[in-house]
């Protein structure tokens, strides 16, 4: 995501999760999650690390298909959920200089002490990641392990040094002229359709090495005698969502029979 795209969605999430406590942490890919801040009709706070592409905004999906696409919690969601109990969300600000975001948490303990953490999100490509920090700003937990400076567990978080001078892009982003373009009810619905397009054309052309799948439907008749006819219609392709790209795409690495197949007979019938 660039600066001002950065931007546009924070200026929207910003009035929604204040004074919000999170909830349920649903791991929906290695970096990626999804944060349920309570906000009914807003969707679900999604915040993915991926150095190819980082997110950040509100996505509107059902609890049974988040926890369909769920794995097990990242130990890096397992402090978040830890440490930011009892909390509240009392700030959001991104760095004019660069693409951070950062989320200040305040509360009160089992024993009354009062708690203070900043979950920090860098969407510096390469170099994305999640911090968890103490009210020194010190770094307590990271999602993803690197050698940058100022960026260690123990250490004060400082940004990583290459993001330190701003760049003005010469023209806006692809996501950016979507946000503005009026077509979508707020930043976030934009973007969510703009990385969700970008996830499933990369889904479904991977099967084909790039060059492009198709869909196989298999029919089987079990026993039962019926003739199929020209432009006959037998079924739906449905596509669902998803909010992060799959480790493996199906038929990867097992020889199926299915993956980038053409035009053919089934092996079911006899010529």
């Amino acid at each position: 995501m660039d600066d001002e795209s950065i931007n546009e969605v924070v200026a929207e999430i910003k009035p929604l999760v204040a004074g919000r406590a999170p909830g349920k942490i649903f791991q929906v890919g290695p970096l990626s999650m999804a944060i349920d801040f309570r906000l009914r009709d807003h969707g679900y706070l999604f915040v993915s690390v991926e150095p190819a592409q980082p997110q950040l905004y509100l996505v509107k999906r059902r609890t049974r298909a988040l926890e369909k696409q769920s794995v097990p919690l990242s130990q890096f969601a397992l402090a978040l959920r830890k440490d930011l109990s009892n909390t509240t969300v009392r700030s959001v600000k991104k760095d004019a200089e660069d693409r951070v975001v950062r989320f200040a948490f305040a509360g009160l303990d089992e024993l009354g002490r009062a708690i203070e953490h900043t979950l920090v999100m860098q969407s510096t490509g390469r170099s994305a990641n999640l911090f968890l920090l103490d009210r020194l700003g010190v770094i307590v937990h990271r999602a993803r392990p690197t050698r940058n400076p100022g960026q260690q567990v123990g250490e004060t978080y400082e940004r990583p040094q290459a993001q330190t001078e701003r760049q003005t892009p010469k023209e806006d982003s692809e996501l950016l002229k979507i946000i503005r373009s009026g077509r979508f009810e707020s930043p976030s619905a934009a973007a969510d359709a703009y990385f969700s397009s970008l996830l499933s054309q990369q889904t479904f052309d991977a099967g084909a090495g790039g060059k492009g799948s198709r869909a196989v439907l298999e029919v089987r008749s079990r026993e039962v005698p019926f003739i199929l006819e020209h432009g006959q219609i037998v079924g739906r392709l449905v596509y669902e969502k998803m909010l992060a790209r799959p480790d493996a795409m199906y038929g990867q690495r097992i020889g199926s029979n299915y993956q980038a197949q053409g035009l053919k007979l089934s092996k079911h019938f006899r010529v």
